[in-house]
């Protein structure tokens, strides 16, 4: 992978991993497997997701292994980013958490 990579989910929930220098498609992980995702953020070589159950996930960016963090408490997020090397999300009704990308625990 080079430096930088973009990802795109299809409507069918695949994930893909795009080189922009060269164009080359590279699906990660199973058909579907991204189907229920409402937000994500690509950084420090993961994806992390947020799905319609409130789960949010990790997935390695190089081999596309998804794995669940946490507690299934993210269903009204509506912005996730990362600053200062930590996960921020931002609810519908304007709450902001900061989250520990090792464990998933959240705190405003």
């Amino acid at each position: 992978m080079g430096a930088k990579s973009v990802f795109t989910i299809e409507k069918d929930g695949s994930l893909f991993r795009i080189n922009p220098d060269s164009g080359e498609w590279k699906r990660l992980g199973e058909a579907g497997d991204w189907a229920n995702t409402i937000v994500g953020i690509a950084t420090y070589g993961y994806l992390f997701t947020i799905e319609s159950n409130g789960a949010l996930y990790a997935t390695n960016a190089n081999t596309g292994v998804k794995l669940r963090i946490g507690k299934a408490e993210f269903a009204s997020t509506q912005h996730l980013f990362e600053a200062a090397g930590k996960l921020y999300s931002i609810e519908k009704d304007g709450s902001l958490y900061e989250t520990s990308e090792a464990d998933g625990n959240r705190k405003r």
